[in-house]
């Protein structure tokens, strides 16, 4: 890829062109625009992961040198190709997420419009294939859509359960007798679990994520001032 021009500037997101005439956007202008929450290194990295993408197919990655008042340095962009974008912009679970996917199928009809007459066998086999790819959007959105359901749910708080239970010490532990440390516990866990899921409940946990979410909880581990509560309570009782 030598080239990259601009071709689409006024709308919610530049859209280029490379010199192979693919539409791509730049990942880090799109992680800005749907304000994730996360940094972008993290964010990009976990949506190609979760939209199995594949470089040099889905999504081109290069190395941009920037100039900066101690020395020059690098950092990686990602160009990513319309209709994985589209899948990203899916994943964000809410209404601007919704805005961006729209705004890339207008994107993708203004250009497929400005193609030259095909014959009607081209036309029938694009027909056959848009078809295909509206099909595999429409899944693609049920899939990560569908939350867990109740059973599922349940295993995921008797893990929990489990988990907060070890980390204490055991329910005769001091640390568990405490009932504002206790909770302090179920809170933390519950806290970093939405924040690496991405969603406000673990009820919203996707159901194509469950198996991740069993070892994220099983894997668990305190960190930091939590850690340090439990250690000191249970010390203090050892001590005592």
């Amino acid at each position: 890829m030598n080239e990259l021009k601009v071709i689409e500037q006024q709308g919610m997101i530049k859209i280029y062109e490379t010199d192979k005439g693919e539409k791509v956007v730049n990942g880090r202008e799109l992680h800005e625009g749907l304000d994730s929450k996360q940094d972008f290194s993290t964010w990009i990295k976990k949506r190609i992961e979760e939209c199995d993408a594949v470089e040099n197919e889905d999504f081109l990655s290069l190395h941009k040198k920037m100039e900066r008042e101690i020395g020059a340095t690098t950092r990686k962009e990602y160009l990513l190709k319309l209709d994985i974008a589209k899948e990203m912009a899916m994943l964000e679970r809410n209404e601007k997420g919704k805005e961006y996917r729209r705004y890339f199928i207008e994107i993708e009809k203004k250009y497929k419009q400005n193609l030259p007459p095909l014959s009607k066998e081209l036309q029938a086999i694009f027909i056959i294939d848009r078809r295909q790819q509206e099909f595999n959007e429409r899944l693609t959105t049920l899939e990560n859509t569908t939350t867990i359901d109740y059973a599922q749910q349940l295993a995921l708080t008797t893990i929990t359960n489990k988990k907060a239970i070890s980390v204490m010490g055991g329910m005769e532990s001091p640390c568990y007798k405490d009932k504002s440390i206790r909770s302090k516990v179920f809170a933390s866990i519950w806290r970093d679990y939405k924040g690496y899921f991405m969603v406000n409940s673990y009820k919203n946990t996707a159901k194509k994520e469950f198996d991740k979410a069993k070892e994220y909880l099983n894997n668990w581990q305190p960190q930091g001032r939590i850690l340090r509560e439990i250690e000191e309570s249970n010390l203090q009782m050892a001590i005592a």
